[in-house]
């Protein structure tokens, strides 16, 4: 990738607790650079702290001061999704505490609104991280958000205009993102610790049913670290299940011809911000 495209583009990062994911993104137009780090064994806050400082330290690009933007997203599950008619950012906390305990010696509470889907996004994460990327790129006022935000607007954007409901799914590790949309318009979004392909199944059964929505004609779109048995297994009980397509949200040079075209959907979703 050459230096004198980067004040054209995007830097999109996803930060884990044991991994980051990499994206330079020219608009809607091109994606540059797609990479994935693991952390290696982080146990603590202070642990992943010192791993993302390591690996900006060492990386080409990641310090550089004049991207055209710069957008974060955190993988937590300290969030709360709130349609933006019930907002209240003086209840913030309130609603992370019905379902987290709150470190907030630690943890700073961050809020964004998404337009795509009407709801603001609440979520906790580690105040000296966000601090310290925000020093990085003084003049950028980076977006800084939870992972569920780009991920529902990446399955927005891939509904289109189909008016019936759609099912998708983001496979991270151990935790399976599930979003439904109706028409374009949000339904559910929750996060699933998943130990095997049963707990897949058995989360996206509870969620269809819970919904009233038919789990063999209802479209099942599949993003993420989903293997070739998994897929199977998914495809015997929900015949519409396939896997997603990166290629709808931009242009990727042959040098991303070895990468899954349902990977990393969520970062990549940083092109329609």
């Amino acid at each position: 990738m050459a230096p004198g495209i980067l004040g054209r583009c995007r830097l999109c990062i996803s930060v884990g607790l044991r991994d980051v994911q990499v994206a330079v993104l020219e608009g809607r137009k091109e994606c540059h650079l797609l990479e994935s780090h693991v952390l290696g064994d982080v146990r603590t806050l202070r642990g992943r702290m010192d791993a993302v400082q390591a690996l900006f330290d060492e990386h080409l690009y990641l310090k550089a001061g004049y991207w055209a933007k710069v957008s974060v997203s955190f993988k937590s599950h300290k969030f709360a999704l709130i349609p933006r008619a019930y907002y209240d950012p003086k209840t913030a906390p309130h609603y992370l505490s019905m379902n987290s305990f709150l470190r907030l010696e630690q943890e700073g509470i961050y809020a964004h609104y998404s337009p795509k889907g009407d709801f603001v996004n609440v979520f906790a994460t580690e105040k000296k991280m966000v601090l310290w990327i925000r020093s990085l790129y003084p003049k950028l006022k980076p977006l800084i958000t939870h992972q569920a935000t780009p991920f529902v607007r990446g399955a927005i954007f891939s509904q289109g205009k189909q008016k019936n409901h759609a099912l998708y799914a983001l496979l991270d590790g151990r935790i399976l993102h599930l979003t439904l949309l109706r028409g374009g318009k949000l339904l559910f979004y929750n996060q699933f610790a998943i130990r095997s392909k049963h707990d897949m199944i058995k989360y996206t059964t509870l969620v269809l049913r819970e919904w009233k929505v038919p789990e063999k004609q209802t479209p099942f779109i599949l993003f993420g670290d989903f293997s070739p048995p998994q897929l199977s297994a998914i495809r015997s009980h929900f015949p519409r299940a396939r896997p997603g397509d990166r290629r709808k949200l931009l242009h990727f040079s042959y040098h991303f011809d070895e990468i899954p075209e349902h990977k990393y959907f969520d970062v990549l979703s940083f092109s329609l911000f």
